[in-house]
């Protein structure tokens, strides 16, 4: 189990007040035959033809042009507007309720109600912008998980339809960016609409923007694959349904343990996040994708005989889940008591699809839920689960849900696991054989044993092993440090709050009306009644006092901007790291005691998961901790190793990307500065030399030392003062500058 949320997706627009129609069909527009649908995921108000005029030409145009020569002779082209939900009050130019995967839940069409205005011809559909909620109810897939067509699949298949479902952006975005003025009510003009899209041009047809390039590859795909895509569904429909079998005893349970399948998917349900203080509900598993097993936690932590089977089916077998170093850290916590050892020693994840899935396509969602309609016939295998908990909004774990609902859902998600990671081996192989076709006489490809399986088995699985063994081992906390250290923290917040206050009211020669640091707000306010400049005001038109414009009041003279910064800097420091022991935020909101007597906390990891292949941590984030100055070391001093054998340090390697970027590509210049670091520019003043085409010498950066031995580091143009006995001082470049015994440098 990965999540437990109920949607994620959110609107900023504020909802209007607009009378709720309901539609007495779902086809709002068709053209010609109506063979194709398109499904929106709003009403569109006024005539299809009148709105959106460029938009019907150029599908037929796509039609005739990309169409399957096996079936053009026996499909009359044409296309419909299907409205995915039942109301108008979700319109194109009409913001939806706070909560979009409700409203769509609430008030999408019955599907049957969608197939009977469907073509059995038509092997696909097209789901223009919110469309897709229409048609997966949730919010696991979105319109920009499918832009990558270049080592992925840009459809989904949709069980409930029997339909491959082809995401494309929402209609207007394939338009000319239009604005329309909604009266106080709300309400709109379909007339006036029509007339604004249109506008005066004539010629103007789709516009060339990403969304439309991207529609048009959709369309062209589908059109010229339109048989192909027939016989693949006949071969989805012909998958067995996924099997759910309870092992109700230990004898159940034993017997099909002792398969001799060589990977096993596994999976928990749990009644929370946290594996030292959440318990474990269910544990189920699958051999083969088909059938998915499941028996209860308390069944399997009873039996030695149950615990030795299982113990060797994870540590033999090709061990494959989804996030499973959540499972595997519950499992290690609860058995930490076992004579046998399910630690990294002998208990390894074999096969992570959250991993594969990020190096396959980083630009979407992985979760195990997205993967199931990206990969597999069973998408929305959850739909019961979801319906129930969005009846029951009070609920606070999976584990309350019914058996009857929880266990069949339970025992399919392994079943999706074993499935995904077949496929997307599948996947890896068709892309090392592409490569494998190619020549690369060029000498680009260094090494054909380097490809992006090699990169997900050979180095990034090893670290998830690493860094699950770190998160369940934890870091250490000295708890006292902390305690002290907020509280050291809390009187320098004292210190400067008076300070600043004092301040400002000798500026303003009275008492302040109000004042208060932790409102942006208030704070600008007052900094204009003071009689401070004004820089910049914000949406509210009140003064602006991010981080910029503190520095360029500092700048003008006012001191007070420079405490105002540092007040903020230990603010942050205290509430995100150091916190408050009462209140329990920071760090405390983290930190856990364990059996042993050491406090820490048990950080959650994503393993060469940021975008450029980096980790990405969070609850608490201790890959963005304050690294200079005195806070840096106030919020650094708490943390704290096992024993006063280990010590605590710090590795950091410099510009190592840039440098194995210099080696690979051979850039002259790129290695040049990393050779020959003395003797050559630096590489930021080379990029910024080749952006915006200054002299090299005014944007390098000089070292120098001054007559009594301190060593400078200034930019090239910035000016320096020189002072030699019995001259006039000089001012130059530093750029320009060369030492004279005696010379006092002024910066």
């Amino acid at each position: 189990m990965s999540g437990f949320a109920f949607g994620q997706i959110k609107a900023n627009q504020t909802k209007k007040d607009l009378q709720i129609q309901v539609l007495d069909k779902p086809v709002t527009y068709k053209h010609r035959s109506g063979i194709v649908p398109i499904i929106t995921g709003e009403f569109i108000p006024g005539d299809f033809s009148r709105v959106f005029p460029q938009i019907s030409p150029w599908i037929m145009d796509i039609m005739d042009t990309y169409l399957d020569p096996q079936v053009a002779g026996s499909i009359n082209l044409g296309f419909s507007i299907i409205c995915g939900l039942r109301t108008k009050h979700a319109t194109l130019f009409q913001p939806l309720e706070k909560d979009i995967v409700s409203t769509y839940w609430r008030n999408s069409w019955e599907v049957d109600e969608l197939k009977s205005h469907m073509y059995d011809e038509c092997p696909f559909v097209f789901a223009a912008g919110r469309g897709l909620y229409s048609i997966t109810l949730s919010d696991d897939l979105q319109t920009r998980y499918f832009y990558d067509t270049t080592f992925n699949k840009s459809y989904f298949y949709s069980p409930d339809l029997h339909k491959f479902v082809f995401p494309i952006d929402h209609l207007s975005s394939l338009l000319r960016k239009i604005t329309i003025n909604f009266n106080a009510k709300g309400k709109h003009d379909a007339e006036l609409i029509s007339k604004v899209v249109v506008g005066s041009d004539p010629k103007t047809r789709v516009a060339e923007v990403y969304q439309t390039g991207f529609a048009l590859q959709q369309m062209t795909y589908a059109f010229e694959n339109w048989s192909y895509l027939q016989r693949q569904l006949q071969e989805y429909a012909s998958r067995p349904e996924l099997k759910v079998v309870q092992l109700r005893t230990v004898d159940e349970a034993k017997h099909v343990l002792q398969s001799k399948k060589r990977r096993i998917a596994v999976d928990l349900e749990t009644s929370g996040f946290n594996f030292m203080e959440d318990k474990i509900g269910d544990f189920t598993f699958s051999y083969d994708g088909e059938t998915g097993y499941h028996m209860y936690w308390d069944m399997l932590r009873n039996s030695d005989v149950l615990l030795d089977l299982v113990h060797s089916n994870m540590s033999t077998k090709d061990l494959v889940g989804s996030n499973f170093k959540f499972d595997l850290k519950f499992i290690r916590y609860n058995l930490r008591n076992d004579t046998r050892d399910w630690g990294p020693r002998h208990i390894r994840i074999d096969n992570d699809n959250v991993q594969a899935g990020h190096v396959l396509n980083e630009g979407r969602s992985n979760s195990l839920k997205a993967h199931a309609w990206m990969y597999t016939p069973y998408g929305g295998y959850d739909k019961a689960l979801e319906d129930y908990k969005r009846t029951h909004p009070n609920l606070k774990s999976y584990l309350e849900i019914p058996d009857e609902l929880r266990i069949p859902y339970a025992a399919k998600d392994p079943c999706i696991a074993w499935q995904v990671m077949g496929e997307m081996e599948k996947q890896f192989n068709t892309i090392v054989a592409a490569v494998d076709e190619q020549d690369f006489d060029d000498g680009s490809l260094k090494n054909r044993e380097y490809t992006m399986y090699h990169y997900y088995k050979s180095i990034m699985m090893p670290v998830v092993n690493m860094i699950t063994d770190v998160e369940y081992r934890g870091v250490y906390m000295n708890v006292e440090s902390l305690e002290e250290q907020g509280e050291y923290i809390k009187g320098i917040l004292k210190t400067l709050e008076a300070e600043i206050k004092e301040e400002l009211e000798a500026a303003m020669m009275s008492p302040l009306p109000y004042f208060d640091l932790t409102s942006p707000t208030k704070l600008g306010k007052l900094l204009e009644e003071v009689g401070w400049p004004c820089i910049e005001r914000n949406a509210r038109k009140v003064y602006s006092t991010n981080d910029d414009v503190l520095k360029k009041w500092e700048y003008m003279g006012y001191s007070t901007a420079k405490k105002i910064q540092e007040y903020r800097s230990w603010a942050v420091g205290l509430s995100t790291f150091v916190g408050d022991k009462n209140e329990k935020s920071g760090w405390w909101a983290s930190v856990r005691k364990h059996e042993d007597g050491t406090f820490r906390m048990h950080p959650n990891f994503a393993p060469m998961r940021a975008d450029s292949g980096r980790n990405r941590c969070s609850e608490p984030n201790l890959q963005n901790i304050p690294s200079h100055g005195l806070l840096a070391k106030c919020v650094k001093k708490p943390l704290a190793t096992p024993g006063p054998d280990y010590y605590l340090g710090a590795v950091d390697f410099d510009s190592f990307q840039l440098k194995i970027a210099a080696v690979q590509s051979k850039d002259e210049t790129l290695y040049r500065a990393y050779s020959d670091p003395k003797g050559a520019p630096d590489i930021h003043s080379v990029t910024a030399h080749k952006i915006f085409g200054e002299r090299l010498y005014e944007i390098q950066e000089v070292e120098f030392e001054d007559a009594k031995g301190k060593t400078h580091k200034v930019f090239g143009s910035q000016h320096i003062t020189i002072k030699r006995e019995g001259q006039p001082d000089e001012s130059i470049p530093a750029s320009e500058y060369e030492y004279k015994e005696g010379d006092v440098v002024v910066l």
